[in-house]
């Protein structure tokens, strides 16, 4: 019993390394500027255990991509239970989503380098997901009475919002203190909610 305990948690150790490392490696070298070798040589791992666990160097981005997009989208579930109306429920996805990427900006800047690659299966993957993930956010938009009134169509905020915060998170340099995130994410929010 032990020794399959045992052998379980190393399984998950060695996949959190690997996605770790390919996670870094994508981020800063792109997804074909990186090898399977280098992933394998910075998670200190044999090379045969991408295949292994992930199917190959492809299943590991898909893996990557699909863990974030996976908590996003359980959220997103969550704030949509909270009711058929409520206020505050974008102004609770803006924290969330703007914490998500800050906290991983690599996974960010992945996607965003899958999505601009038409040939790449998980660009594809990506693709969709976004697309069901908006049609959330534009549900949440509709049900937060506490929006500006807009002309706007609730799926086209949903795009401005992720948009917003995803280029705002692009030098996340220039947000190194608690106060300029704060800023930052009260400055999305004042587009899009009433205030008071």
């Amino acid at each position: 019993m032990n020794d399959t305990h045992s052998n379980d948690k190393t399984s998950i150790d060695t996949k959190a390394r690997l996605i770790d490392a390919a996670t870094e490696l994508f981020a800063k070298q792109g997804y074909d500027g990186t090898s399977t070798r280098e992933i394998a040589a910075q998670a200190d791992c044999n090379i045969s255990l991408i295949n292994h666990y992930f199917g190959g160097k492809q299943g590991l981005l898909q893996a990557i991509v699909s863990g974030c997009f996976d908590v996003e989208e359980q959220e997103l579930r969550a704030l949509l239970a909270s009711g058929p109306t409520a206020s505050g429920l974008v102004a609770r996805f803006i924290d969330f989503f703007f914490d998500l990427f800050y906290q991983h900006t690599y996974v960010m800047r992945i996607i965003q380098r899958e999505i601009a690659n038409m040939e790449n299966p998980t660009a594809d993957y990506a693709r969709d997901r976004i697309s069901a993930n908006l049609e959330m956010i534009a549900e949440l938009i509709q049900r937060d009475q506490g929006l500006r009134p807009s002309e706007v169509s609730p799926r086209a905020l949903a795009n401005m919002i992720v948009g917003m915060v995803s280029f705002c998170l692009l030098d996340k340099n220039e947000l190194n203190s608690r106060a300029s995130v704060r800023g930052a994410k009260d400055f999305i929010k004042s587009c899009f909610l009433i205030v008071k």
